[in-house]
């Protein structure tokens, strides 16, 4: 996509093209990768960054082979990966979450139900869009997820808030969904709104 272009373009002219860029392809070595890894480093970039300017570089080299361009051995292979850890920990604050609410109630009742339960329940979008009836107990105030992301059954309990969304909701049929898309069937993700 554009974006992915873009990044790509960016990563090449200002960190990849001043160390390689005017060599051929036969004397690039893993000593000028690790060179680029260390202005990587010494600008703060991330180790994620590292990773994609590594795969970047690859993909140059596994095209040149494919096509007949280049036929020795490609320098990233022997390129040490940092390790990084991509999961981000970024809360909400109480003013934030009702912000964010309010606005999503002006655009859309099923938005603000699906944020509202995440926010209070912790369920994934993922479980949100395969949520059915039949998972859904109020009397006991809980919720049955399945085919969570590790693919183990898990119940979650609502607070009054999640209840009561799920009480002013159209109660379908056993199997229907509880966050159907527009057309019927299951939401494939989120609109732009």
């Amino acid at each position: 996509n554009e974006r992915s272009w873009q990044r790509e373009e960016a990563l090449f002219r200002l960190w990849i093209q001043p160390v390689i860029g005017e060599k051929p392809m036969a004397e690039v070595a893993p000593f000028d990768l690790e060179k680029i890894k260390s202005k990587l480093a010494k600008a703060g970039r991330s180790a994620r960054t590292v990773h994609y300017m590594l795969q970047v570089v690859g993909q140059v080299f596994r095209y040149a082979r494919n096509n007949g361009l280049f036929n020795g051995e490609i320098p990233t292979a022997r390129v040490k990966r940092p390790s990084y850890d991509n999961q981000r920990q970024r809360y909400l604050t109480r003013s934030e979450a009702e912000t964010l609410l309010e606005e999503l109630a002006k655009r859309s009742q099923d938005l603000h139900d699906m944020a509202a339960l995440s926010l209070y329940s912790g369920v994934r979008a993922g479980e949100l869009f395969n949520l059915s009836w039949s998972c859904v107990d109020l009397e006991n105030d809980a919720v049955t997820l399945l085919d969570t992301k590790n693919s183990k059954t898990r119940t979650v309990f609502l607070n009054d808030k999640s209840r009561a969304i799920l009480e002013a909701r159209p109660r379908g049929k056993a199997n229907d969904l509880v966050f159907p898309a527009r057309g019927g069937g299951k939401i494939i993700q989120i609109s732009d709104a």
